[in-house]
């Protein structure tokens, strides 16, 4: 079975974001990090992306396969939904 890939998506920016990402931009997480990317956000999201490519799940979390994180940056925020994406069978 080939492994999950998740892809993150920008659902909501408030203030300036210093890596200028933009509501609606999708990055895919799989074999290697989406280029592009910013290095504060990845830190605090890849936790959550590692646990969503491995099949698990927050008890939190209402929908199969997705959550929501936000990046580190309090006065410039930007939230993230993070969605599994099953790899070929």
């Amino acid at each position: 079975m080939a492994e999950n890939k998740v892809v993150v998506k920008v659902i909501k920016q408030q203030g300036h974001c210093g890596a200028d990402h933009e509501v609606g931009q999708e990055f895919e997480f799989g074999v290697t990090t989406p280029a592009k990317f910013c290095c504060h956000a990845f830190g605090s999201i890849w936790p959550s992306v590692n646990l969503l490519m491995n099949g698990g799940q927050y008890s939190w979390d209402t929908k199969p396969g997705v959550t929501y994180w936000p990046c580190p940056d309090s006065q410039n925020m930007v939230m993230f939904e993070l969605r599994r994406v099953p790899g070929d069978q």
